[in-house]
């Protein structure tokens, strides 16, 4: 079955606090580059929602998104119709560049 997928109104709030309209300092990712990025990734993988493990019943569902220009990001559905998921929030690893940096191989 492929779901329908909405962003929720917590997840929305925290995409505008979080990237601005435009790019930021040293090149840092604006919400067009998020929404076409890890958001749209994520979209795709919660429309198979009956495919995704549980997370903390079979209402809620999370999916790891990679993406070249953000940290790893966990995406969290909830399935609040029968055919409709809301993704309902989202967060990335506040210290994986800094652990990037600091890996001699890089």
């Amino acid at each position: 079955m492929k779901y329908n997928v909405r962003i929720g109104a917590l997840a929305r709030e925290e995409i505008d606090r979080r990237y601005g309209v435009d790019r930021g300092p040293a090149g840092r990712p604006s919400r067009r580059d998020f929404e076409r990025g890890p958001l749209a990734a994520a979209t795709l993988r919660f429309e198979q929602f009956d495919t995704l493990a549980e997370a903390v019943g079979p209402a809620i569902r999370q999916c790891h998104v990679l993406d070249p220009g953000f940290a790893p990001i966990v995406f969290v559905g909830v399935l609040i119709e029968a055919d409709l998921v809301e993704i309902a929030s989202f967060d990335e690893d506040p210290d994986y560049w800094d652990l990037i940096e600091d890996d001699p191989r890089f």
